[in-house]
């Protein structure tokens, strides 16, 4: 009865796969993989085959982007292929998932033992928060300004996500079909009935979303501003108690110093660590060179 009402309230509630939890519950889902495979097919406009997933953590000696993992990671026979969903578009995404890309590049390169550039590199960004003018997709290669390549196998794809969703919401036929499987990613279940009216896949995904949804729990249903809002509060507390133990201003600038320590180490965004402890950017790059300094010692 509980895991009814909440799949009712899902299809009120905007739950969709922009929110990285449950893109990652169903697309890191060995049961799923049929479901990735179209998404990808879509984005790349081929087939692939032996697809086979690659753990996203990467190296802890990289001091930038330690204890981060990737969305997706996977070996195909097309190539190593990265997809990264992004929610909302900061000043820092292209930076951080192009080094994410570029890690992946040296690995592929550690583990064939050459520079050869027989197998391919691949990112595909799934990007919200880009408005809807522009191409649907953006294709960025390593190459000098007269077109001629630098090197072969790295590629890098970039979805206007926004776009692509207004296909939906004008309802132009012709674009919902060839994009279906990427719009399935922005709707709720209640948009999803419709989608699904006509593709067992979208369907399936529908099944999946709804199935995700009711084993994750209250928690996750709490929309992003509402959670960071709470996360905040929570924050602004500990670190009043802190306050009072070493002086109240600041123990309150230490204690937010100290937890916004704790979520680097835990992997969280720059942008949302900065937003939840009220800390400066300025602030936040000096906290990074102490850590990497005592990283180094």
């Amino acid at each position: 009865m509980k895991g009814e009402n909440r799949l009712n309230e899902n299809k009120t509630i905007k739950i969709t796969s922009i929110r990285d939890r449950i893109f990652k519950e169903i697309f890191h889902d060995e049961r799923n993989k049929e479901l990735l495979k179209v998404v990808i097919e879509t984005c790349l406009k081929i087939n692939i085959k032996g697809v086979r997933y690659i753990p996203t953590e990467l190296p802890q000696g990289n001091y930038q982007i330690k204890g981060k993992t990737m969305d997706i990671l996977l070996d195909t026979d097309k190539g190593k292929i990265n997809v990264e969903l992004n929610a909302r578009k900061n000043p820092y995404t292209n930076s951080r998932n192009f080094s994410y890309i570029c890690n992946v590049y040296i690995r592929n390169t550690l583990v064939g033992q050459d520079y050869g550039e027989n197998i391919d590199v691949i990112q595909i960004n799934l990007s919200f928060g880009l408005g809807v003018k522009g191409n649907v997709y953006e294709e960025y290669l390593v190459m000098n300004k007269r077109g001629k390549r630098y090197i072969k196998n790295l590629k890098i794809y970039e979805f206007n996500m926004d776009k692509i969703m207004e296909f939906w919401y004008s309802k132009n036929a012709r674009m919902i079909k060839k994009y279906k499987y990427l719009i399935m990613l922005g709707l709720n279940s209640l948009e999803l009935e419709e989608l699904a009216s006509e593709d067992k896949r979208v369907e399936e995904y529908m099944k999946t979303l709804d199935s995700v949804t009711v084993s994750i729990g209250i928690n996750d249903w709490i929309d992003e501003e509402t959670d960071q809002r709470f996360i905040r509060n929570t924050i602004e507390r500990e670190a009043t108690r802190k306050g009072l133990q070493k002086g109240l201003k600041q123990g309150l600038k230490e204690g937010r110093k100290e937890i916004a320590e704790n979520l680097i180490k835990e992997g969280m965004s720059m942008d949302k660590i900065a937003s939840i402890c009220n800390i400066s950017e300025a602030e936040l790059d000096k906290l990074l060179l102490e850590r990497k300094k005592n990283d180094l010692e």
